[in-house]
């Protein structure tokens, strides 16, 4: 449970601020596409890789259910971000 805790505290901020600092505001859908989907593919082999040493363990979940949320996920962690910014410049 200990290295759980670490994993979830010390990758995943970290990853998630890497992602929204280089995602490419303002450019054309097939550049946002390809962003996620390279983002997608790179939190897919993590998950499968954290699965195979037994950091992570599934219970009624499968790898494939991760591969089509991802991307969901990560488009709509951006415009979250991008709406909090629209919001903040208001105020």
């Amino acid at each position: 449970v200990l290295w759980t805790l670490l994993y979830l505290l010390a990758v995943f901020p970290p990853v998630s601020t890497v992602y929204l600092n280089f995602y490419q505001y303002g450019r054309r859908w097939p550049v946002h596409v390809g962003y996620v989907a390279v983002w997608s593919v790179f939190a897919v082999l993590y998950e499968w890789l954290s699965v195979k040493t037994g950091v992570l363990q599934y219970r009624h979940w499968h790898l494939s259910y991760s591969a089509a949320l991802y991307p969901w996920i990560l488009w709509m962690t951006a415009g979250n971000l991008a709406l909090l910014r629209k919001l903040q410049q208001r105020s």
